[in-house]
C-alpha cells in the first residue's frame, strides 16, 4: 500500500516539472534573442546624403553683377542720408531712390540708425588720373548662402551734383549698392562716364524683380547626413543649414527607423549662411533589422520657407556587393 501511494505522487509531479522546463526553455529563447538584439554587433551603413554645389558662388557672376544673385534680405530697404550732404546732393539721393522704386519692386525708407544703405558726402571731388570721380558705391557686408549673396549693408559717397534732369550719378551708385558692376555699353546708366541720356536698360529692372519676387524666409535644408548601425545601436551624423533670406526659428528634428519613432531633437535659431552639426552615437532603435533612417525637419508653429522639399532625407541600407 504505501509503495502504491508513493508513484502516484511521482505521477503527479510529472506535469509540473514538464510546465517548468518548457518554461525555462522559453526563458532561454527570450534571453538570447534579446541579448542578440541588445548587444554591439557587425556595424551596417546607410547611404551618405551630400547636397550636391549647384548654387551660386562668390566666383561667379550673372546678370552684370559683382557676384552671383546679389540683393538684400528683403524687397523693403532702409537708407540714412548723412548730415554733410547738401540739399542739392540730398535731394539727388531721394530722386534716386524714388527712381528706383518707379522701375522696380524694391521699396525704400528712411530711419536714423543701423541704415542697410549709408549715403554720405564731401566737397572734395576725388581724381584718378585724368578723370573727376563722381561717386563711389557698394556692398559692404555680403554673406554668401547656397542660394544668393546676401547684401547686410551698403555705402554710398556722392561726390558731385548733378547736372542731368534725373539723377543719373546717384542712380549709377545707388545700383552699385545692389551688386551691378559697370557696363560696357555707352548709354547704359551703369557706364563709367555718366552722360544725361544714358538709361537704365531692362535687363538690369528684370534682375531686380526676379531677384526680389522671393518672399523673404528662411530656408532649412540638409546639406550632409550619415548613418550607420550596430544591432539596434544608430550613430548618426547630420549637417542642416539656413540658406534663406532670414533667420531660422527653433525647430525639431525627427529620426525615423523605417517607420518607427527613434528620437526627436531640438534647435535654436540659424541665422542666415549658418549651418548646425549633430552627432550621437548609441542611439537606441525600436527594431534592429531597418532597411532606411528618416531625418524630417518639423517647424514649429508652420513656419513658412522658400522651400519645403528639402526638409527630408532618407538613407538607405547599403547593401553588400
Amino acid at each position: 500500500m504505501v509503495k502504491s501511494v508513493y508513484v502516484e505522487e511521482e505521477e503527479h509531479k510529472r506535469p509540473f516539472v514538464y510546465v517548468l522546463l518548457v518554461f525555462l526553455l522559453v526563458s532561454l529563447i527570450i534571453s538570447m534573442f534579446l541579448l542578440y538584439e541588445l548587444l554591439p554587433q557587425g556595424t551596417e551603413t546607410f547611404n551618405r546624403y551630400e547636397l550636391s554645389k549647384n548654387f551660386s558662388s562668390f566666383n561667379e557672376s550673372k546678370h552684370g553683377q559683382f557676384y552671383s544673385d546679389m540683393r538684400f534680405s528683403d524687397s523693403l530697404i532702409s537708407y540714412h542720408i548723412d548730415s554733410d550732404c547738401s540739399d542739392i546732393r540730398y535731394n539727388d539721393m531721394i530722386g534716386a531712390f524714388n527712381f528706383l522704386e518707379n522701375q522696380t519692386i524694391v521699396r525704400f525708407y528712411e530711419i536714423s540708425l543701423n541704415s542697410q544703405i549709408a549715403v554720405h558726402c564731401s566737397n572734395s571731388a576725388k581724381i584718378e588720373g585724368k578723370m573727376i570721380i563722381a561717386g563711389e558705391g557698394g556692398p559692404n557686408y555680403v554673406v554668401q548662402t547656397d542660394h544668393y549673396n546676401i547684401i547686410i549693408n551698403g555705402s554710398i559717397l556722392l561726390l558731385r551734383d548733378s547736372n542731368c534732369p534725373r539723377p543719373n550719378i546717384a542712380i549709377h551708385e545707388l545700383l552699385h549698392v545692389f551688386g551691378f558692376d559697370h557696363s560696357n555699353v555707352s548709354s547704359s546708366i551703369l557706364y563709367p562716364t555718366s552722360r544725361c541720356e544714358q538709361q537704365l536698360s531692362q535687363d538690369i529692372i528684370d534682375t531686380i524683380d526676379n531677384l526680389y519676387s522671393v518672399e523673404s524666409l528662411p530656408d532649412l535644408y540638409f546639406s550632409e547626413a550619415y548613418a550607420n548601425k550596430s544591432g539596434r545601436y544608430l550613430n548618426l551624423d547630420v549637417e542642416i543649414k539656413n540658406s534663406g533670406l532670414r533667420d531660422a526659428k527653433p525647430f525639431d528634428m525627427y529620426v525615423y527607423a523605417d517607420a518607427e519613432f527613434v528620437e526627436k531633437f531640438s534647435f535654436e535659431n540659424i541665422g542666415v549662411g549658418e549651418g548646425r552639426i549633430l552627432r550621437v552615437n548609441n542611439l537606441k532603435m525600436p527594431i534592429s533589422n531597418v532597411k532606411k533612417i528618416i531625418f524630417f525637419i518639423d517647424e514649429k508653429n508652420n513656419t513658412k520657407e522658400i522651400d519645403k522639399s528639402n526638409n527630408k532625407v532618407t538613407l538607405n541600407i547599403e547593401v553588400s556587393s
